[in-house]
């Protein structure tokens, strides 16, 4: 009697051709994007691994002159390069409201692995300054707070100043 076992899904599967109703995948990218109608969510995540270790970028939300530029591995252009934050940034506040910049960086340190080239920040000769991934993730987490930004220092002015009549509270006296 011979037996005969499962395929290993963790194993890597050989590359398919692609037909014409299939999604954009760059070379060297890590991890797959999912089907265009799900939103980023994280394909078969494991209980207790937080949403942005296995952070999965939709790319086909992403515009067709940056994933050009990705599968060529070029750098996209300043302009390209803010649309992909912002395209990032709205995928993951899907999963966290207000990441954190550790939440950022995990999420922005993937994606420089994957795509070094194109996103990476290389010096004048170069050499990868870093982890490669600083100025991305300043990008990111500055347009975070702009999603966030609420103008709570003027909403709590106002508050006080319609609280009293202006008098101020009596000030405490000690006998010294």
């Amino acid at each position: 009697m011979e037996l005969v076992s499962a395929p290993d899904p963790s194993a890597p599967s050989s590359p398919t051709p692609c037909s014409p109703n299939t999604t954009f995948q760059p070379q060297n990218q890590l991890f797959p994007s999912p089907p265009s109608t799900a939103p980023s969510k994280s394909s078969a995540s494991q209980p207790g691994v937080p949403w942005h270790v296995d952070f999965h970028l939709n790319w086909d939300q992403v515009s067709s002159a940056i994933r050009l530029r990705v599968e060529k591995e070029e750098r996209p252009l300043p302009d390209e390069r803010k649309a992909f934050v912002v395209v990032l940034v709205d995928q993951m506040m899907q999963h966290e409201r207000n990441p954190t910049r550790a939440m950022c960086h995990s999420v922005v340190r993937n994606i420089v692995r994957s795509h070094p080239k194109s996103f990476g920040d290389i010096g004048k000769h170069g050499d990868t300054a870093g982890d490669g991934c600083h100025s991305l993730l300043q990008q990111v987490k500055t347009r975070v707070e702009y999603r966030n930004r609420n103008n709570t220092l003027a909403q709590r002015r106002e508050r006080r100043q319609r609280r009293g009549n202006g008098r101020r509270g009596q000030t405490g006296k000690r006998s010294c």
